[in-house]
């Protein structure tokens, strides 16, 4: 008798243990108080950048007058108005036009589209003057080119 207790009592045990009870994770809270709210840093925002680049063609990459990637090395570089200015002094950088698009999806006739279609005829080693903004994971942007009087 002494024998199947002894096998009896472990497996009591190990069911006890299996069961599960209130011996399991607690669960969590999903309530937010506000004292939680005051350890948040704020989101960054997302801010307009727009700058006045001047500097050297270094090459003019064209299939036609409205697709084509300018290559210049920047020699003054400034923000516009309350944007801010992501070009730096003395980078070469790439940009392509971004011309005014109208309802039906194609090129706007507009003074803007006809200055930056000019850009596409510019000479390596020529010193222009855009207004350009910086989209991220695509880079620059020319808005406006600013013809020297």
């Amino acid at each position: 008798m002494k024998l199947p207790l002894l096998f009896l009592l472990p497996m009591i045990f190990i069911a006890s243990g299996c069961s599960g009870g209130d011996n399991s994770t607690p669960k969590q809270n999903t309530e937010t108080t506000r004292d939680d709210t005051k350890n948040l840093k704020p989101r960054q925002e997302i801010k307009n950048n727009l700058s006045m680049i001047e500097g050297e063609v270094l090459g003019n990459y064209r299939e036609d007058e409205t697709d084509f990637v300018l290559k210049m090395r920047t020699s003054v570089v400034a923000k516009v108005d309350e944007n801010e200015n992501m070009a730096v002094l003395g980078e070469e950088i790439f940009m392509t036009p971004n011309f005014i698009i109208d309802e039906k999806g194609a090129i706007a006739d507009d003074p803007v589209n006809t200055r930056l279609k000019q850009l596409s005829r510019i000479d390596k080693g020529a010193t222009i003057r855009v207004h350009a903004f910086y989209v991220l994971k695509k880079g620059w942007y020319i808005k406006d080119y600013l013809i020297k009087n």
